[in-house]
């Protein structure tokens, strides 16, 4: 009886083990989907901020067209 409740103790042991590794894994997915997700976004807010640059320099150029 002692044999068979160490046995069953044992894999149920196993099972939460598993279960811990799959959630370990899940939660790595999770953060490295987020951490892709944050380097998208400063890359697009990159191009935007360039864009607006080159605007800004257009910009200054007809103003000092428009002085001449």
């Amino acid at each position: 009886a002692k044999a068979a409740e160490a046995i069953r103790l044992r894999a149920d042991v196993f099972k939460f083990e598993s279960a811990k590794q799959s959630l370990r894994s899940e939660v790595g997915g999770f953060k490295r989907s987020k951490r892709c997700f944050r380097e998208r976004e400063k890359n697009e807010l990159d191009v935007k901020v360039t864009d607006l640059s080159a605007s800004v320099k257009v910009k200054e150029h007809e103003v000092v067209d428009l002085d001449a």
